[in-house]
């Protein structure tokens, strides 16, 4: 275990992150927090097997307790969800863009044939990375400095909703989380496919009565993601919000590679509207 970033993943019978490993020399260490037993990886010497049953964000918290030299030892660590599509060229060239741009928080975008929760995820070809207010816990990407900051989140007992507010723990916020349109990865399952092999039942398996909890503990409201800002692949700067919702309207293309056509739709016009309407909202509000 030998490399400067980390990836982390809660992994279970179906996981894919054995592709993860090729085919090129990965640029990070692997761990493997297993829920239930998960496929073998080729044989290297940066992979590292836990046996952790139970939730996601609850194993996170566990397993960053029990090894607080994960955060002392690498620079930029990933949490995956073991449900992703690609490839160590990929996971190598997401590490690289966040330290080359700075970032505290970010994640790479998503193939238009992707499941997905919110447009604002989907890869857009004209950028090279989308600077907004929310990254989702399906593939989130920290600074280790960022990460120490979002702990005490991971402690607070609840299994979704913590990602509407790891984008509010620090001032001087902009142009620090991202979504890497030079980067993409495709999510296979319909979201929340596999929630209750992670502990999300009763009450815990309905995402929005924990979000309600969250936002009134914080008294913090989301009105959804923003992309206030973006890079074009010529390395343009773009601002202003008229000018990225213009250029939001390219995912569109995307309505003949889509498995959820409709809710594609929907997001994507939720999308344009959000870019135009929504408060960024990135200042610090939440204190643990």
């Amino acid at each position: 275990m030998n490399h400067d970033n980390a990836v982390i993943v809660r992994a279970g019978s179906n996981s894919l992150h054995a592709s993860w490993l090729l085919p090129e020399s990965p640029d990070f260490d692997l761990f493997i927090l297993e829920y239930e037993a998960s496929p073998d990886e080729p044989k290297t010497t940066y992979v590292e097997r836990v046996r952790l049953p139970g939730n996601k964000v609850g194993g996170w918290n566990e397993f960053f307790k029990s090894r607080p030299d994960i955060l002392k030892k690498y620079s930029q660590i990933a949490l995956m969800d073991n449900d992703l599509e690609c490839n160590s060229v990929d996971i190598n060239l997401a590490f690289r863009m966040g330290r080359e741009y700075g970032l505290w928080l970010w994640q790479p975008a998503l193939t238009w044939d992707s499941y997905f929760s919110y447009a604002v995820f989907l890869r857009n070809p004209v950028f090279k990375l989308r600077y907004v207010n929310f990254i989702e816990m399906m593939c989130p990407f920290f600074s280790a400095e960022h990460l120490k900051r979002c702990l005490g989140l991971f402690d607070l007992g609840y299994e979704t909703g913590i990602d509407r507010f790891w984008c509010r723990m620090r001032d001087g916020a902009e142009h620090k989380y991202a979504v890497l349109d030079a980067v993409e990865l495709r999510h296979t399952e319909p979201v929340g496919s596999a929630a209750y092999l992670q502990g999300f039942v009763g009450e815990t398996a309905n995402y929005q009565t924990v979000i309600d909890r969250m936002e009134q503990r914080f008294g913090v409201y989301f009105r959804g993601p923003v992309a206030y800002a973006g890079v074009l692949r010529t390395r343009t700067i773009i601002r202003g919000r008229l000018l990225m919702a213009l250029f939001s309207l390219v995912i569109g293309l995307g309505i003949r590679k889509t498995k959820i056509r409709r809710w594609f739709v929907k997001s994507g016009s939720d999308h344009i509207r959000h870019n135009l309407t929504r408060p960024i909202a990135i200042n610090k509000v939440v204190n643990l």
